[in-house]
């Protein structure tokens, strides 16, 4: 009886090839899928993160000028139901320009806080608080401003060197024209009391010739007459 021949199936080295390519293809797929899917997680975790940002930012500014308009209307006796005694609202006051600072860090509401210690005589903070402000904040309306207080401060606390030191300053920076006409008067004024006549004529005379418009330019010519 004859043998059955069994046949026996042949895998060519084309059909191999295919799907060797084939596997190559899927597994290239799935790295890029696993690519794709991470890209796309970490995109929406930045775009959370910066709506995140924004809210957050904008929620600590609403909530920041809340507290300062609060410590405006206490500060200047505005819709208040119950008087407070003046001592009272700047200490209040003061308290809630502190949080509002405390919530989102602004040069203008710091130079607040300096004026509510100022106001309560408590210099040493005023003058703290003005000088973390000049080496901060660099602006031509709110530096000046709070050199100029810190002369302020300093005559009050009868430091005159220093404060003769900071009308300096003032009368020699560009942005602060604005209160250069102020500082040469107050300069003047103290240079008066000190009994050096000559050196506040001298500033008397700057200040008129610097700035004859200035309505300090009369008082300084009455100062004069009045020598």
């Amino acid at each position: 009886m004859p043998k059955t021949i069994k046949k026996h199936t042949t895998y060519s080295t084309h059909d191999h090839t295919v799907q060797e390519s084939i596997a190559d293809l899927r597994d290239k797929f799935k790295e890029k899928q696993k690519l794709m899917v991470a890209i796309l997680a970490g995109f929406i975790a930045i775009l959370i993160g910066i709506i995140g940002y924004i809210s957050y930012n904008s929620y600590t500014a609403n909530k920041a000028l809340e507290l300062e308009s609060e410590a405006y209307k206490i500060l200047y006796a505005d819709f208040q139901t119950q008087p407070m005694a003046p001592e009272d609202r700047i200490k209040k006051a003061m308290e809630l320009f502190k949080k509002s600072y405390d919530v989102k860090k602004r040069p203008h509401v710091l130079f607040m806080i300096a004026n509510c210690h100022y106001e309560l005589g408590q210099y040493d903070e005023a003058i703290k608080n003005l000088l973390d402000l000049t080496d901060r904040d660099s602006d031509p309306l709110i530096a000046p401003l709070a050199r100029y207080k810190m002369a302020m401060t300093y005559i009050k606390k009868d430091d005159k060197p220093k404060a003769f030191s900071m009308f300096a300053v003032l009368s020699s920076l560009n942005e602060t024209v604005a209160f250069q006409d102020l500082s040469l008067f107050e300069n003047a004024k103290l240079l008066d009391e000190a009994g050096k006549t000559e050196e506040a004529k001298a500033k008397y005379n700057e200040l008129i010739t610097k700035f004859p418009q200035s309505p300090l330019a009369e008082e300084a010519k009455k100062a004069l007459a009045g020598k």
